[in-house]
């Protein structure tokens, strides 16, 4: 459900206000703009699944938010799940999100490598190493 509230005269720093008070999936696409994308997912990495697609794919937008939880990765598009610098910051932030990658980078071995030598990796059992190296 989309308010009206979000008026062209307001400027970013209005819409952001409300963006977190209401979240950003109740802000019109047409003033969903990087700049904007930028501070709320600062403020919250999880809103980034309510950005507009084109957001979505933003690389700079996707690093922000793959810096901040890597979990990220379950509501990027395809082009950003195969983007190794922004899954090499997921996995760099948010253990064991490897998996959500493309299945090219899932096999990549400069992030196998780094995903298995992470501390505690392990602590969730040895199926999901054992994932990625068959």
């Amino acid at each position: 459900m989309k308010l009206n509230n979000v008026q062209p005269s307001m400027n970013v720093e209005s819409v952001f206000a409300y963006a977190k008070k209401f979240g950003m999936n109740t802000i019109p696409e047409e003033y969903q703009t990087e700049e904007l994308a930028m501070m709320v997912v600062a403020d919250n990495p999880l809103e980034y699944g309510n950005l507009k697609p084109e957001l979505k794919k933003n690389h700079d937008v996707a690093m922000l938010t793959a810096s901040l939880d890597g979990w990220m990765l379950f509501y990027a598009p395809d082009e950003i799940k195969d983007d190794k610098e922004v899954v090499f910051a997921a996995i760099k932030r948010t253990e064991g999100c490897l998996y959500l990658a493309s299945e090219r980078l899932q096999q990549d071995p400069e992030l196998l490598e780094y995903a298995n030598n992470q501390e505690n990796y392990n602590e969730f059992g040895d199926g999901i190493t054992n994932q990625y190296n068959k």
